[in-house]
């Protein structure tokens, strides 16, 4: 039979496996300076790169909020999540199957998610469970995404076309 582990024991245990973590780390960050030199030096690379990447994040994360659909009851519930699940799973789509619109693209689909999963979402939610405490700071909440993302450039200007889409995107930003 083994003898107990003393506190002693479980302290030599943990400070043995410090430096195999530490060495991960510095790995990880050499690898993400090293992806950020890459970013600076290629650009459109690493835009198309970001654009597929938060795609497959996106499409991951509408199965996950579909699955929490029917964890628990009622039909709003149910109903707006999976509206949110669907309005996910498209972005993440659009952004797999047109990565090289890059920039633009990848913004005017986040705002769009983000006014479906943040302002649309809460507003529905917090009408749905009215009688809730909260619900009013919920809808009142999504109100004021909406009209955040409403008074956006990216969503509340056309692009003018013949202009590059990161030309007009820095010259929206500067005045809007």
């Amino acid at each position: 039979m083994e003898a107990p582990r003393t506190s002693r024991d479980r302290t030599d245990s943990i400070i043995e496996g410090t430096s195999e973590r530490k060495s991960g780390t510095l790995l990880a960050g050499v690898l993400t300076v090293l992806a950020g030199i890459v970013a600076i030096v290629l650009p459109a690379v690493a835009s198309v790169a970001t654009a597929l990447l938060v795609g497959w994040v996106l499409v991951g994360a509408s199965i996950f909020i579909a699955v929490d659909a029917f964890a628990k009851g009622g039909f709003g519930r149910l109903a707006f999540r999976l509206i949110l699940a669907l309005a996910t799973l498209a972005a993440g789509l659009y952004l797999l199957l047109a990565p090289l619109s890059g920039t633009y693209t990848l913004t005017v689909m986040l705002v769009i998610w983000f006014v479906a999963a943040g302002g649309f979402t809460q507003v529905m939610i917090g009408i749905a469970e009215w009688k809730l405490p909260g619900a009013v700071l919920t809808a009142l909440s999504g109100v004021v995404s909406l009209a955040s993302a409403c008074s956006s450039p990216t969503v509340c200007r056309r692009r003018p076309t013949g202009r590059s889409a990161s030309s007009w995107a820095s010259n929206s930003w500067s005045t809007g």
